[in-house]
């Protein structure tokens, strides 16, 4: 596939009806270089869960990169859950030359971000709506790329609800003997012990 055209016209856009500027950065990580739109995350952000939380660049996506240097993804199938910006996924592509990647998150206005900063890095990258909870949204991915060898996933877990939805997607789209990364930052008071039985099941 072709890398999908930049939309110049993002430099600012609407969160429920106030404009928003979405700073470029320019990152380089261990000689990739990577473009995006992203603002930087911080604690008062927490407070707006649901309002556009993916164009926020928070910290477990910089440990989740970190990590990657340590694997190889060479030839891999790469599916990104709750993307936001893609600078996990963006780098497995640039960075670890994984054979495909699927950038997915569930918010309108993230997704929008999402496909311009794919667009920035002329990725070939494929950008999809993915509601965890939606099976129709999983049997979508399922239905276009197949399974996948790994599936990484940074900063996305804010609520305990949200828990067993993520895993049975990420259980659903992963190839068998695939893996689930997940980068994780305990901000909710009794929340990180639920994410680890999750985990085990």
């Amino acid at each position: 596939p072709k890398p999908a055209a930049v939309d110049a016209s993002l430099g600012t856009y609407a969160v429920d009806a106030t404009l928003v500027e979405v700073p470029r950065r320019d990152v380089t990580i261990d000689g990739a270089s990577l473009e995006f739109c992203a603002r930087a995350g911080d604690a008062d952000a927490v407070a707006e869960l649901g309002r556009a939380m993916g164009t926020r660049l928070w910290p477990a996506s910089n440990v989740l990169v970190q990590y990657l240097d340590s694997i190889n993804l060479a030839g891999e199938r790469v599916l990104e859950l709750g993307a936001g910006a893609g600078l996990c996924g963006l780098y497995a592509q640039r960075a670890r030359k994984c054979e495909r990647i699927v950038l997915t998150d569930h918010d309108v206005t993230t997704l929008k971000l999402l496909r311009h900063n794919t667009a920035l890095n002329a990725s070939c990258g494929h950008v999809h709506a993915l509601d965890w909870h939606s099976l129709g949204d999983v049997e979508a991915v399922l239905r276009l790329h197949g399974t996948f060898s790994t599936i990484l996933a940074s900063d996305v877990l804010f609520q305990a609800r949200d828990l067993g939805a993520f895993y049975a997607c990420a259980a659903k789209l992963l190839a068998s003997h695939g893996r689930l990364i997940v980068a994780y930052e305990d901000r909710v008071a009794g929340l990180e012990a639920k994410v680890l039985v999750e985990a085990k099941r």
